[in-house]
This record gives C-alpha cells, sequence and structure tokens, in this order.
C-alpha cells in the first residue's frame, strides 16, 4: 500500500499563506479556487480535487473547480440525496469514505464520468451558511484518508469559503456601485436635459414672429432629443391643410427636393387626426407610413407630437432618426411633450400678437387718415372756397351798389377769379377721393388714345391763370415727332397737372418752368447711371421701367422742371408719402397730396414717376408712361 507523502508543517502553512496571499491580492475567484483545489490534491497526495456549489432549491451539487483527475467531471452535477457532501452538510463535520464503490454513495459516484475510490469531504463554511463543498479523491494505492487530511483539507475550505464571499461580496458592491453611477449619470443628463428644456422654452416663448419661432421650436426639439431631422407644421385656421411647414436639420437643397409639405394622410395626419403622442422604432414598416415625399429622408425611428392649444390641435411637431439608430425613449417623448406645450402658446401668442399688430396698424393707418383730411379740409379745400367765398361776396355786393362804381370788366374778372378757385376745390376733392381710390383698389382707368403735345397743351391752359399770377413763365418745347400712346388721358393729364402745379408753387417770381415730352428709350438709363453731383438728390426711385421685364414696345416721357429750391437728399423718399412736404411750416404750397397721388397713379397705369433734384437749382419730375398698349372700347362708359 502506498503511504501518502505527508508534508511538514512547514509546508503546509506555507500553502495556507499562499492562498491566503492570492485572497489578499485578486478578487478573480475562479483562480483562487483553482490554487485551493491544487494545493489541497498537493498536500494530501490526492489524484484529484474539486470543489462544489451547492444548490438547494435544485437539490443538487455542481462541481465549480477541480484539479487532477476531477478535471472530466468540470460541471457536471450530482443529487444532493444519498451524495458523500450531503451527508457532510447534514452532519455539519468532515466525512471520509475509504471504500466508496462499496459504501452508501455508490450510486451517485458512479453517476460521475470519473472513478472514485477513496474520498474525504469538507464543507464550504460561509458567514450566511453552507456554500458548497471541497473534496479530495485518491486511488486505493494511497493510504486511507485520516482525521488529520480532514483537518488538514478544512483549513484549505476556509480559505476557499473566504474567497467566495469575499468575490461574491465584491461583485455585490461592484455591482452596485455601477447602478449608483449610472443613477447618478441618469440624474445629471435628466437634470442637463431639464435645464435645456427651460432655456428651449425661454428661447421658444420669447419671440413673436411667426417664422422665427417656428424655426426655433423645431431646432430646439432635434437638440433635446438627438434627432437628425425635425419638421413643425401648423394647421391654417380652419384645419385645411397646413399654413405653415418648417423643417430642421435638412439643407435647402434637401427641403427642395420634397417638394410640397406633407398632405396628413400618413403618420402626421394620424398625430393631428388621433390627437395623440406616436412613437415608432420602424416608422418607415408602420402601415400608416404613407404620402412620404419622394425627397424626405427615410424615417427609421419617429416621434410626432400634437400641438394643441387646450382641446383644439393646431399642429404637430415631428422627430425622426435618432442619433446612433437609436429609437426615442420616454424620456424623449415627455420632453418633446413639453417643448410642445410650451410652443402652443407661443405660437398662439404669436398669433395674437401677429392680430394686435394688424388691428393697431390699421388704427393708426385710420387716425393718420383722419388727421390728413383734417388738415386738408381745413388748409387746402378751406383756402379754395374761401377765396371763392370773398370773391362772390364782393360780387354781390357790387350787383347791390355798396361798393360804388362798378365796371362791367370787374365782373368778368371776379367771375374767372370764381371759377378758378371753385375749379382747384374740385382738384382738391377729386384728388382726395381717387387717392382713396387707389388705396381700396376701386380705381378704374380707360386706355385710349392720347396725343402728348395736345395733353400738355391742355394742361398749360388750367395752370396758366395760376402761373400768371405768381408771374411764372411757362415753356413748352414739343417733340421734334408726334409722339402717341395709349392711356388713360384724364389721369395723364391729372398727373401733368400736379407736377405743373408743384413746379409753379415752388417757382419764384419771374422764374420758368420748363415741360416736354420724347420718346424714353435709352434716356432713363442715362439718368439711372449718372452719378449726382454735390447737393443733388439721387435719381429716385432706384427701380425704373427699363429695369423691367415688359412686352410694351418702349416708353414716353413727359417731364416738368422749375428752377426753385430743390429737394435735399434726405426727402427725396419723403416727398412721395400723402400730405407731406419738404418744408411743412410753408402753408402756402398746399398739404403735399398731388405728388403721392400721381405716384400711384403713374403705377397704376404701369408707368412710373422719378425725379432729379439740386438743392438750390431746381427739380426735374418725369412721368414714364409705357407705349403699344390696346384702346379699350368701352360703350356708356363715362370715364
Amino acid at each position: 500500500m502506498i503511504r501518502p507523502n505527508h508534508p511538514d508543517r512547514t509546508e503546509e502553512l506555507t500553502a495556507v499563506y499562499e492562498i491566503g496571499t492570492a485572497i489578499l491580492g485578486t478578487l478573480d475567484v475562479e483562480a483562487i479556487l483553482q490554487r485551493v483545489c491544487e494545493n489541497a490534491q498537493r498536500l494530501l497526495g490526492a489524484s484529484g480535487a474539486c470543489i462544489t456549489e451547492y444548490r438547494e432549491e435544485r437539490g443538487e451539487f455542481l462541481i465549480k473547480t477541480c484539479s487532477g483527475s476531477f478535471v472530466p467531471a468540470l460541471y457536471h452535477t450530482f443529487p444532493a440525496e444519498d451524495s458523500l457532501s450531503a451527508r457532510a452538510l447534514r452532519e455539519g463535520s468532515p466525512v471520509i469514505d475509504n471504500d466508496v464503490p462499496s459504501g452508501p454513495a455508490a450510486a451517485v459516484a458512479a453517476t460521475l464520468p470519473i472513478p472514485l475510490e477513496r474520498n474525504i469531504i469538507v464543507l464550504l463554511n460561509g458567514r450566511h451558511g453552507i456554500l458548497g463543498t471541497l473534496v479530495c479523491t485518491a486511488k486505493k494505492e494511497r493510504a486511507p484518508f485520516t482525521e488529520s487530511d480532514a483537518a488538514l483539507l478544512s483549513a484549505f475550505a476556509t480559505q476557499a469559503a473566504l474567497a467566495v464571499e469575499n468575490a461574491r461580496f465584491y461583485q455585490t458592491e461592484r455591482t452596485r456601485a455601477q447602478e449608483l453611477e449610472l443613477l447618478r449619470n441618469q440624474r445629471e443628463e435628466q437634470i442637463q436635459r431639464l435645464h435645456d428644456l427651460h432655456a428651449a422654452g425661454l428661447a421658444v416663448t420669447s419671440d413673436l414672429d411667426l417664422g422665427e419661432l417656428l424655426n426655433r421650436v423645431a431646432d430646439e426639439a432635434r437638440k433635446l432629443t438627438g434627432a437628425r431631422y425635425a419638421a413643425l407644421g401648423v394647421l391654417k385656421p380652419g384645419g385645411s391643410g397646413l399654413s405653415h411647414f418648417i423643417t430642421s436639420g435638412m439643407t435647402p437643397e434637401e427641403v427642395k427636393r420634397m417638394g410640397p409639405p406633407p398632405t396628413g394622410r400618413g403618420l402626421l395626419g394620424a398625430v393631428i387626426n388621433g390627437g395623440e403622442t406616436l412613437r415608432l422604432v420602424d416608422a418607415h414598416a408602420d402601415p400608416r407610413a404613407v404620402g412620404v415625399p419622394e425627397g424626405h429622408p427615410v424615417p427609421n425611428s419617429f416621434l410626432g407630437v400634437p400641438v394643441r392649444v387646450r382641446d383644439r390641435v393646431i399642429g404637430n411637431l415631428y422627430l425622426i432618426n435618432k442619433a446612433e439608430d437609436e429609437p426615442f425613449t420616454e424620456q424623449d417623448q415627455t420632453l418633446v411633450e413639453m417643448l410642445a406645450a410650451q410652443a402652443a402658446v407661443a405660437i398662439e401668442n404669436a398669433r395674437l400678437f401677429a392680430e394686435s399688430e394688424r388691428l393697431l396698424a390699421e388704427l393708426d393707418a385710420a387716425h393718420r387718415a383722419r388727421n390728413r383730411l383734417h388738415a386738408y379740409v381745413n388748409h387746402d379745400l378751406r383756402n379754395a372756397l374761401h377765396g371763392v367765398s370773398l370773391w362772390a361776396e364782393r360780387l354781390e355786393q357790387a350787383a347791390a351798389g355798396t361798393l360804388g362804381p362798378f365796371q362791367p370788366e370787374e365782373a368778368g374778372v371776379i367771375a374767372r377769379k370764381i371759377l378758378r378757385g371753385s375749379g382747384h376745390a374740385l382738384r382738391l376733392v377729386r384728388d382726395v377721393l381717387d387717392l382713396a381710390r387707389l388705396e381700396e383698389g376701386r380705381l378704374q382707368t380707360w386706355p385710349r388714345r392720347v396725343v402728348i403735345s395736345d395733353l400738355i397743351e391742355a394742361a398749360m391752359d388750367s395752370i396758366s391763370p395760376e402761373a400768371e399770377r405768381r408771374r411764372v413763365k411757362l415753356v413748352f418745347d414739343p417733340p421734334a415727332e408726334r409722339l402717341e400712346l395709349v392711356a388713360d388721358p384724364d389721369r395723364v393729364l391729372q398727373i401733368t397737372l400736379n407736377l405743373l402745379s408743384n413746379a409753379v408753387k415752388f417757382s419764384s417770381s419771374g422764374a420758368s418752368v420748363a415741360l416736354g415730352a420724347d420718346s424714353g428709350n435709352g434716356r432713363i438709363d442715362e439718368q439711372s447711371s449718372r452719378t449726382p453731383a454735390k447737393g443733388e438728390a439721387a435719381v429716385e426711385p432706384s427701380r425704373t421701367p427699363a429695369d423691367e421685364e415688359s412686352q410694351q414696345d418702349g416708353w414716353v416721357a413727359i417731364w416738368v422742371e422749375d428752377k426753385g429750391p430743390g429737394i435735399p437728399p434726405e426727402d427725396m423718399e419723403r416727398i412721395w408719402k400723402d400730405f407731406q412736404q419738404v418744408n411743412p411750416e410753408d402753408s402756402e404750397r398746399g398739404t403735399g397730396i398731388g405728388l403721392a397721388l400721381s405716384r400711384q397713379l403713374a403705377e397704376h397705369m404701369g408707368g412710373r414717376l422719378t425725379v432729379e433734384s439740386r438743392v438750390g437749382e431746381g427739380s426735374r419730375f418725369t412721368l414714364w408712361m409705357p407705349t403699344g398698349l390696346k384702346r379699350e372700347l368701352r360703350e356708356g362708359w363715362i370715364g
């Protein structure tokens, strides 16, 4: 019989110390248990060793670590009932069986893929119960296991139990620390996302321009969720289609390729009609994903949120394709729903603000119209009618003989003055009415053949009495050729008369006012490109007939030039506004309705009105009218 090579006490202590040091130096429980098995096998002169794990709920033992002859049985299980390990568990002490094939555990031993002849089993006693067993096996050639062997093996079992518990504790604490770190990171992320949501809400609610607001909402929603694309649609007031559709994350080329905005037949329609949030992992495969424009990015992950004001859905906010191909989370949904709620209030505020701005503009326009009408009636019309009244009173006194001797020719003079004053009053009334019709889009014109020279002479005849009164000479430079055009002669005459009237008003006594006409081809380009001299106002307006695309044959220019004070550059825009003057304190020259009306009349007929001016030298106004129009024949129409 082979006796075991019993180690001396120094070798035993060295092995136990080595295992204890390994336990302190590493937390790899498998490596420690392997070392326990190998040292136990060597010190006991065994053929193999293993450590089992007791699975009470299954009623079995699992061979978890082994060495030597036990290696083929690694990860095998054997029933606890009738096993030596179960006996050690019941008795709470080591078990020695030096004749396993003939003992009570023979049937259990036969289930393992290795022969077992001599066995010694000790318990792995942990702080909170039995963890398993440490088993050594030997062939019959070895001397039987003894109590001394059991004591030595128990020392190794204590080390093994300590290693297992330490590793389990470490794993538990490590998992707990990881969970705490994850929770902390999640909490910080939530705080940051709430901060971002708050910042986004402030940014959204601070903008009252609807277009800018919608762009900002879409951008902020995309940032909050990490989505690649976002879009925001706002329904028309009646709910039939979208009034606005804003995209974020798409280039202008991509938006152009996408074509017209969606019609609400697919996922967006489901969000709007259902009034509920829709979150999908694979939106492209959803049967409701129809009507996606050809250039639209293929939707994978999808998050659609209705934008509602109280119980009314006013639009939808949707995001597609989250970064890293991840699905949108429940937290993403909550954040976007909160942003959509803030956006709904901001959108409604922007709409109300725009409506209030419109109403205030209308109120302001009405207020200005009332003031200008009051100024017009108080000054221009009253002065004209006052003159008529004074001359009529004088005529009445002359007829009654209260003025003494009265010459017959004086009656004609007074009658002409009354006629001129009443005609001026009628022109003022007509100008105001025409201006109102133009602003309301109700003014009608009747294009007919116009002979330019005849029209200019008619204007001169009308203004001659006023020019004579102010001692201003009218100089007409007739064109070299007979100029004609098709336009409303009454309106062209009205513009020309207004230009002449202004020129006479702003001319000093003894000065002259020149007027003429020519074909405007090429001339306006020359005016537009000329650099104004010092003190000269630029040609107005910047857009000229020659710059415009037109089907007309050309242009006819009617110009009026005076030697008056001229117009400073800073007043060039103001002169075209109704009831404006270069010098508002100069009440003798009216309230300034003529130029505003003339410009609008010219544009209404397809023409333009421009001006050149030098301060201290005078101004030149030019009416440009297109040629080549066709006459309109109207039976019984009085224009």
